[in-house]
């Protein structure tokens, strides 16, 4: 684990000092290069910032002290929030992204949780990618639950391992998997998160390839009478 996270810590790291030294001896005269520096820069600052949110998640599950304030939100806007806020960077390494997220979905939850879940979700879809480059963020509700589903065109995940990928540091350990680097911390935390507020992470393959990976939570209806 430690030897994951200080590789993971190290690579966007090093990028960022790259390009920081190169703007700062002004060795690149082209603007449009300078640009794109500068867009490499804050990906992998963001990268570094999702990274240490996760190690700190994991840590205070496993002491017990995660506390969380709850408050009444709309999961809609939260989703079409977060694909937004990724979808530049995410057209960037190639994909096809595509939102779409129905409102009002009410839950009652921890705005900043919730939406760690659903970053964790979007990064695995793109780290576990295939040559068809494509990711789907759908919010909707289904009776009495909101359900945001992440779908991609990735590699899959073997029906064997249709749970261990949700335990603590559980990577798939084969020739396909074996490149991408990570501490197999996403999916577990983000399954904790979902379980904390009395819903779940789902996963289940995509018809024609791919996976589709889903936050279900309740949501807060008026009671009948």
């Amino acid at each position: 684990f430690v030897a994951n996270v200080s590789h993971e810590l190290k690579t966007p790291l090093t990028s960022i000092r790259l390009f920081a030294e190169l703007l700062l001896q002004k060795r690149q005269p082209d603007e449009k290069r300078r640009e794109e520096y500068l867009h490499i820069m804050v990906a992998e600052a963001e990268r570094l910032s999702h990274l240490v949110d996760n190690v700190l998640t994991f840590s205070r599950q496993e002491s017990g002290s995660v506390s969380r304030r709850r408050a009444p939100l709309d999961l809609g806007v939260l989703t079409a929030e977060v694909g937004e806020q990724l979808r530049p960077h995410l057209e960037r390494e190639g994909f096809d992204v595509l939102v779409e997220a129905d409102s009002p979905l009410p839950v009652e939850g921890d705005g900043e949780g919730l939406r760690q879940v659903l970053m964790n979700l979007l990064s695995n879809a793109e780290k576990y990618t295939g040559d068809v480059r494509s990711v789907e963020l759908v919010a909707r509700s289904e009776g009495r639950e909101a359900v945001v589903e992440v779908r991609d065109r990735g590699i899959g995940v073997e029906g064997r391992y249709a749970e261990r990928i949700f335990h603590d540091f559980f990577r798939v350990d084969d020739t396909l998997t074996a490149p991408r680097r990570g501490t197999g911390l996403g999916l577990s935390i983000a399954r904790g998160i979902a379980r904390d507020h009395g819903g779940d992470v789902t996963y289940a393959p995509r018809p024609g390839g791919g996976s589709v990976f889903a936050l279900h939570l309740p949501m807060t209806l008026p009671k009948e009478e």
